[in-house]
């Protein structure tokens, strides 16, 4: 019987741990197992060093290879072109700058993807108006001289929210990955940079709480002294923008799912200090666990 048992074959002994709020305890179980010391196991910070708990206590939405989650709409430099398309810096993009960038767009114009277009809407992204310059070198074999004409658009870029972090990627130049900035001395020698602190998005992710213990096992007592307990826990966004929610960020396809509410299964581990969260989640057999609901 897999996991699916906690959530519909279970379901009457989750409901009823939810709605009438008791506490049952199997038979013999000396050790009588806090659901408190296992919420704030899971909800503790996670170690620096090993990262802990900060896996699994994270939800995400990731962009998978063929579907980037950047957009770029302004125009790039197209390898072996006789020309260049680069942004001139300013006080808001240079060098110095450092964020997440979500793609570029036209002056007045909605983002190329609902995806951006709900975000930017939802305050988590914000344009940065610049300019971005075209050069045409001439032949002079041909008698063309060169050409220098500008377009004005907006870069996209944005920083995680408090309870929020960004994966990201590094930001290439070449055809599709702008923005490259002018740092050379004349359009002749452009010089182009892409700004060390700019990355490109991958991937949102957001913190979950551990709010209630719904179910959990009779204690299993290991043969090296250790103890064993696996608990069904209640989880939610410790912060819940409207955007994260917007049908156009949590319907954009990308790998992951946006969920105000969900229940997980975690082991937990005691060799003499208390209980410790493994960094698993509980994928064997139900059939094997003597399950019964917690009250609050």
């Amino acid at each position: 019987m897999k996991n699916s048992r906690l959530l519909l074959g279970g379901g009457a002994a989750l409901l009823a741990a939810f709605w009438l709020g008791h506490r049952v305890l199997s038979p013999g179980n000396d050790d009588r197992v806090i659901a408190g010391d296992i919420l704030a196991a899971v909800n503790a910070p996670p170690d620096p060093a090993t990262h802990g708990n900060a896996f699994v206590m994270n939800a995400c939405l990731r962009a998978p290879i063929d579907h980037p989650m950047f957009h770029d709409e302004m125009p790039d430099t197209m390898p072996g072109d006789q020309s260049w398309v680069l942004v001139k810096p300013t006080g808001d993009f240079g060098m110095m700058t450092q964020a997440v960038y979500f793609g570029s767009v036209h002056r007045d114009k909605a983002p190329g993807t609902p995806f951006l277009a709900g975000l930017l809407e939802g305050g988590a992204i914000h344009r940065v108006p610049v300019e971005w310059l075209r050069f045409i070198r001439g032949t002079e074999r041909a008698g063309i001289a060169d050409q220098l004409s500008g377009m004005a658009g907006d870069i996209l870029l944005g920083t995680p929210p408090d309870g929020f972090t960004f994966l990201t990627e590094k930001v290439e130049m070449g055809a599709g990955r702008t923005p490259a900035i002018i740092t050379g001395p004349s359009p002749e020698e452009p010089r182009p940079q892409t700004p060390p602190g700019i990355r490109a998005i991958s991937g949102i992710c957001w913190r979950l709480k551990a709010e209630r213990v719904l179910e959990i096992s009779d204690v299993l007592h290991e043969s090296s002294g250790s103890r064993t307990v696996v608990a069904a826990i209640m989880r939610r966004p410790r912060n819940l923008p409207s955007w994260l929610t917007d049908p156009r960020v949590a319907g954009a396809g990308y790998v992951g799912q946006v969920l105000t509410t969900d229940v997980q299964l975690y082991q937990f581990h005691d060799y003499g200090a208390g209980w410790k969260l493994d960094p698993m989640l509980y994928t064997s057999n139900l059939a094997d666990l003597s399950m019964h609901p917690v009250g609050p």
